[in-house]
């Protein structure tokens, strides 16, 4: 990852760089998150909620030794019990309109809004 230089109102220069803190924040922004998506169907097949708690499981540990920024450890806790059905999860629209699957539900993306 490589600084991002911004200009301030005073029309200094400045650089963002790659950080956990300033990519978790959305400061840095040349960071993206990598998203899954499942329609609430397919999450209510074991296979698929089975998928998601062993990737959420084991999200932070890959992120590490992939050298990547992982979600922060209370967003992944928050996404596992939307998976087990503890909590109701918030939907959180990706495109003014929804991508349609093959199953014809809108597509949505399993991260906390913000």
């Amino acid at each position: 990852l490589r600084p991002f230089e911004i200009t301030t109102p005073e029309g200094e220069r400045n650089c963002i760089f790659p950080s956990q803190q300033t990519i978790t924040s959305g400061e840095y922004p040349l960071a993206r998150r990598m998203l899954l998506t499942t329609t609430q169907r397919s999450l209510e097949r074991s296979e698929v909620a089975e998928f998601l708690l062993y990737y959420l499981k084991n999200a932070e540990d890959d992120a590490t030794r992939a050298r990547l920024v992982s979600v922060p450890a209370a967003d992944i806790e928050v996404q596992k019990a939307w998976v087990t059905g503890d909590s109701e999860p918030v939907f959180v629209e990706l495109d003014p309109e929804p991508v349609v699957t093959t199953d014809e539900q809108p597509s949505t993306s399993l991260q906390p809004a913000r």
